[in-house]
C-alpha cells in the first residue's frame, strides 16, 4: 500500500510466534522489496520485472517516506534476538543494521548531493542503452510497460529540475566541471537524433519485430504510441532539462572546487568519505596515507624505469613511451580486439587456480556509448544477463596499451565480474540484498544505502595485484602499467582529500595525477572532474585494497601451511558486499575455525598447544598492528 509516499510494510511475518531467523529472513525479504520498489531501474538490471513501468522519485516526500519505512524497518531488527541466530545470520543482522544506521544518519545531508540527481557521469541521460538490453521486450504489457517508463522519465525530469533550483537556493549547487558537458550530450545524444533512431525507440524497431505473441495492428499502434511519447513528451523534457542547466544551474555553479567551499562542507565531506570507506579515518589521515603510497610505489616503478635503461621520471618515461606509435592503438577496433585477446586468452585460463568456484555468467565487452572514464562494468544476473565490461574506445590513439590488463583485471575477471557473480552462487541461502549489488547514484551520498564501495572496489584493485601471481603482466611495460594504475590509486587519496578539505585547484590536482601516470592531460581531467563530483568515492579503493592484503597476510602468518588462497577468496566474495569491520570479522573467523579444526586433527597434546597458541598470536599481532 502507498499512502502519501509512505510504504507501509504490513505483513503477517511479524508475527512473534515466528522464530529469530523466519523474522530476519522476512525482515531481509521486505527490505528487498522495498528497494526494487524504490529503485525501480535497479531491480531491471537485477532480473525483478515488477517495476518495469516505473523510475526512481526524487521528491523529498520520497526522501522522508524511505527514511520511515527505513526507521520501521531498524525497530524490527531491533527486536530480534542477535544471539538466537546462526554465525551467517548475524552477519545478515550486523549488515542490516549497518545499512539502516548508515540512510537514518544521512538523512541530515539530503540537501546537498541528492539536490542536484544529474552529472556528467550520471542522470536521466545515462545508460538507457544497457536498461534497454537488461528489460524483457516478449508481451505487449513488456512494451506498455516501457512506454509507461518513459512518461516517468519525463515526470522524474522535472523532478530533477524542481530539486536543483533549490540546491541553487540554499548555494549548494556542484562545480562547473561536473555540469559543463551536460548539455551537449543531452543535445547530441538525445535533442538532436531523430525518433527512429532514439535510444528510446529501438525496443520498438527489432524487439518488436520480433515479438511473435503480437498482433501487427497492436505493433502499429505500439510505435505509434511511442513516436508520440518520444517527440511530444520526452524529447522537449529533455530539451527543458538542457536549457534549464545552461541558462539557470551553470551560473550558478559553486565557485570552489570542493564541497568543503560549502556551508558545513567540510563535515558534509567527512561524511560522504565515511559513507564510502567504511572506516573512521579522517580526509588528513586519508591523505597522509595516499602520499606514503604514492612514494612506496613510485619506487617499485623506478626501478623497473632504471631497469629498462631510462634516466628520467615517471612521466617523463611514459612519455617517451608515446613516441612510439607501437604503443598506441590505431583504430577503435584494434583497442577493442586488444582488450577481448586480454579477456578471453591470457586471463580466464589462469582463474581456475585462483578460485573454487566458476560463476558461469558469461562477460561481454562493449564500447561505451560516450566519453568518460577508461571502463566501467555492470553487473549480470540470475536472470541470464551477461556482465557487462564497458571500455572507452573514444581517441585510441591517445591510449597507452600498457594499462589495459590491469584495467581488464579490474573490470573483468578476476575483479568486478568474478565478485558480483560470485556473490550471486556462492551461497544461494543468503538473502537476495546480500547475493546482489543494490548500487545507486553515488552523487546522492552520504543520503543513500551504503553499497560499500571499499569492499568492491577494494577487491577490484586486488584484482589488479593478483595479476602478478596470475604472470598476466608479459613485460616491464606492462608491469609499469600495473603499477601506474595502482599509483593511480594511491593518487586519489591524496588528490580527493585535497580537492575537497585542502583547497587544491584542478589544475594542480591534473598535474598531481599525471605525474605519476600514463594518462594525458584530457584524461586526467575527465578523472578530476569526477572527483570533484563526486566527494570520497575515489579514496574507497586503495583502502579496501589495503585491508585485503592486510587481512591475507594475517591469515597465511596464523595458519601457514593450512593456507588456501582459493578458501581466502572464497571467504572474501562469498560474504558479499560487506563494510569492512565485516568482512575482517568474517577472515578472523575463518581463521580460527580452520585453527581449531586443525587442532582437532593434530596427533597428540603438544600439536593443540601450539595451535591454539597460533589463534592467540592472531588476536594479539591484529591488537598490536603488526599485521
Amino acid at each position: 500500500m502507498f499512502l502519501l509516499g509512505v510504504y507501509v510494510v504490513c505483513l503477517a511475518s511479524q508475527v512473534t510466534a515466528e522464530s529469530p531467523r523466519e523474522r530476519l529472513k522476512s525482515l531481509s525479504n521486505d527490505y528487498w522489496t522495498f528497494r526494487m520498489k524504490i529503485e525501480p531501474s535497479v531491480a531491471t538490471f537485477l532480473g525483478d520485472y515488477s517495476f518495469n513501468g516505473d523510475l526512481r522519485n526524487y521528491t523529498h516526500a520520497q526522501f522522508d517516506a524511505d527514511k520511515a519505512q527505513t526507521e520501521d524497518f531498524q525497530r524490527r531488527l531491533r527486536a530480534i534476538s542477535r544471539r538466537d541466530l546462526s554465525r551467517s545470520d548475524r552477519v545478515t543482522y550486523d549488515l542490516l543494521q549497518n545499512i539502516f544506521k548508515t540512510f537514518i544518519d544521512g538523512y541530515e545531508w539530503r540537501r546537498y548531493g541528492s539536490l542536484t540527481p544529474v552529472n556528467f557521469l550520471e542522470g536521466p541521460h545515462k545508460h538507457w542503452g544497457v536498461l534497454i538490453d537488461s528489460t524483457p521486450f516478449n508481451t505487449e504489457t513488456d512494451f506498455q510497460d516501457f512506454l509507461n517508463r518513459l512518461k516517468a522519465l519525463v515526470r522524474q525530469i522535472g523532478e530533477t529540475i524542481t530539486l536543483m533550483k533549490e540546491a541553487i537556493r540554499l548555494g549548494r549547487t556542484n562545480h562547473r566541471a561536473s555540469m559543463n558537458r551536460v548539455p551537449d550530450e543531452i543535445t547530441s545524444q538525445i535533442i538532436d537524433v531523430p525518433i527512429q533512431n532514439s535510444t528510446f525507440f529501438k525496443p520498438f524497431q527489432g524487439r518488436l519485430n520480433d515479438a511473435q505473441n503480437i498482433s501487427d495492428a497492436t505493433k502499429l499502434r505500439l510505435r505509434i504510441d511511442a513516436e508520440d511519447i518520444i517527440g511530444t513528451m520526452v524529447v522537449p523534457a529533455f530539451r527543458n532539462l538542457s536549457d534549464f542547466i545552461s541558462q539557470e544551474y551553470l551560473p550558478n555553479t559553486r565557485q570552489g572546487y570542493g564541497v568543503g567551499s560549502l556551508d558545513n562542507g567540510t563535515a558534509y565531506y567527512e561524511a560522504a568519505l565515511k559513507f564510502y570507506i567504511s572506516t573512521d579515518q579522517t580526509p588528513q589521515e586519508i591523505h597522509k596515507q595516499g602520499l606514503e603510497e604514492v612514494e612506496r610505489i613510485s619506487a617499485l616503478m623506478m626501478e623497473i624505469i632504471k631497469e629498462n635503461g631510462f634516466n628520467g621520471t615517471i612521466r617523463e618515461y611514459i612519455l617517451s613511451l608515446g613516441k612510439n606509435p607501437e604503443f598506441y592503438f590505431n583504430t577503435s577496433e584494434e583497442l577493442l580486439a586488444f582488450v577481448e585477446d586480454i579477456v578471453e586468452n591470457r586471463i580466464q585460463p589462469k582463474l581456475k587456480d585462483l578460485f573454487k568456484i566458476d560463476p558461469g555468467i558469461k562477460l561481454e565487452i562493449r564500447p561505451m556509448p560516450s566519453n568518460g572514464p577508461a571502463a566501467y562494468y555492470f553487473n549480470g544476473n540470475e536472470a541470464g544477463k551477461p556482465g557487462i565490461y564497458m571500455v572507452n574506445l573514444f581517441k585510441p590513439k591517445t591510449k597507452l596499451k600498457l594499462g589495459f590488463m590491469a584495467l581488464s583485471l579490474h573490470e573483468g575477471n578476476p575483479g568486478h565480474h568474478m565478485q558480483m557473480s560470485y556473490a550471486l552462487v556462492a551461497n544461494k541461502d543468503l538473502p537476495k540484498f546480500r547475493r546482489n549489488p543494490l548500487i545507486d547514484m553515488y552523487s546522492r551520498a552520504p543520503f543513500n544505502f551504503p553499497f560499500y564501495t571499499a569492499y568492491s572496489e577494494g577487491w577490484g584493485l586486488y584484482a589488479e595485484y593478483l595479476g602478478e601471481e596470475m604472470a598476466a603482466y608479459k613485460d616491464n611495460n606492462e608491469m609499469i602499467g600495473r603499477y601506474s594504475y595502482e599509483i593511480f590509486r594511491a593518487v586519489r587519496l591524496v588528490v580527493d582529500t585535497g580537492l575537497h578539505v585542502m583547497g587544491w585547484s584542478r589544475d594542480r590536482a591534473i598535474q598531481y595525477l599525471a605525474n605519476y601516470t600514463e594518462m594525458s592531460l584530457e584524461s586526467a581531467a575527465i578523472e578530476i572532474d569526477r572527483y570533484i563530483t563526486w566527494p570520497g568515492q575515489a579514496c574507497a579503493y586503495k583502502i579496501g585494497e589495503m585491508k585485503l592484503k592486510e587481512l591475507r597476510r594475517r591469515a597465511e602468518k596464523a595458519l601457514g601451511s593450512k593456507f588456501d588462497i582459493k578458501e581466502y577468496h572464497h571467504q572474501v566474495l562469498s560474504i558479499g558486499a560487506v563494510p569492512l569491520h565485516l568482512l575482517e570479522q568474517q577472515i578472523d573467523d575463518w581463521i580460527s575455525a580452520t585453527v581449531s579444526s586443525a587442532a582437532k586433527t593434530s596427533p597428540g597434546v603438544g600439536g593443540g598447544i601450539l595451535l591454539t597458541f597460533a589463534v592467540l598470536g592472531v588476536f594479539l599481532l591484529k591488537q598490536d598492528n603488526l599485521i
